[in-house]
């Protein structure tokens, strides 16, 4: 936590956390806690995303990518600065919901799937490509004339928690955090894939910087995501907050 200190002006990880504690007090979570991630819940975050998220996200779903124990080690470095809210079951203390969170600067390399040295399959670049096709477009850093922001991953509440609007409060409460670790008008940017997902964001107010749409997507001349159905394609939405 020291090098996010000094990279992007966070307060110490002693108030970061404390601020989580009285986000997750105001809230109406019966049962349940927002809690900050951590070192020690590392292998939980990426066990639930891996059991609980990429199954139904249309794109993973769509490739046919499945997490196996290199894809772990790489979502655990990906997520290394311990920023992403995680949803609690006071019951079982199991993550049950989660909101990643990364902090990106411009010298930063934070991304654990992008630079990853290792071959990671074809169906995974093919994802990466996808989402990075519109990059040169989508420069947040110019968009906004920043040195940084935080970059919204993977939203999502194990299925059987789904329909009680946790996503929607999980997602309030990233906002209030980011409003208060110490960062001037923080900016954000997010790649919702599913239209659940993209009607959250809305909700809050976000603005749709592109759409990209599924179909349309070709790699060899063949269409590289399909059978994703209602779901059409993935809008990239930004924020910045003051």
């Amino acid at each position: 936590m020291d090098n996010l200190e000094s990279e992007f002006g966070l307060k110490p990880r002693d108030k970061l956390k404390k601020i989580v504690e009285e986000i997750s007090q105001s809230l109406d979570l019966e049962d349940m806690h927002i809690e900050l991630a951590s070192d020690e819940r590392s292998d939980d975050l990426v066990e639930f995303l891996a059991t609980h998220f990429f199954g139904d996200e249309p794109i993973t779903k769509s490739l046919g990518i499945e997490i196996d124990e290199m894809g772990r080690n790489m979502l655990k470095q990906r997520y290394a600065q311990n920023l992403s809210l995680l949803l609690i079951c006071d019951k079982t203390n199991e993550v049950i919901g989660c909101r990643t969170i990364i902090m990106k600067s411009q010298t930063s390399s934070v991304d654990g799937v992008r630079n990853s040295p290792v071959d990671l399959g074809q169906r995974i670049m093919t994802a990466m490509r996808f989402l990075s096709q519109k990059d040169a477009e989508m420069d947040i850093f110019e968009y906004y004339n920043v040195n940084c922001f935080a970059h919204f991953i993977n939203l999502g509440v194990r299925n059987d928690f789904r329909k009680k609007g946790l996503a929607t409060k999980l997602m309030g409460a990233a906002l209030q955090f980011l409003k208060q670790i110490g960062l001037d008008n923080p900016c954000i940017k997010v790649e919702c894939s599913s239209r659940y997902s993209q009607r959250i964001c809305e909700k809050f107010g976000f603005t749709l910087l592109h759409s990209l749409l599924y179909d349309e997507y070709l790699e060899n001349g063949k269409v590289a995501i399909s059978n994703t159905g209602d779901d059409k394609c993935c809008n990239v939405y930004v924020k910045q907050l003051n």
